[in-house]
């Protein structure tokens, strides 16, 4: 069960940090908007 868990927390470190750039470049977010993006699901 541990390695699922750090597998999964080290895939989802690599997606956030490989989607966060084109979320405030490409959509003009900034780095601000960019961080709403990936606050929105804690609601």
């Amino acid at each position: 069960m541990t390695s699922v868990y750090s597998t999964s927390m080290g895939l989802f470190a690599s997606l956030a940090s490989g989607l966060s750039i084109p979320l405030a470049q490409d959509l003009q977010l900034g780095w601000q908007g960019a961080l709403i993006v990936w606050g929105i699901p804690l609601f």
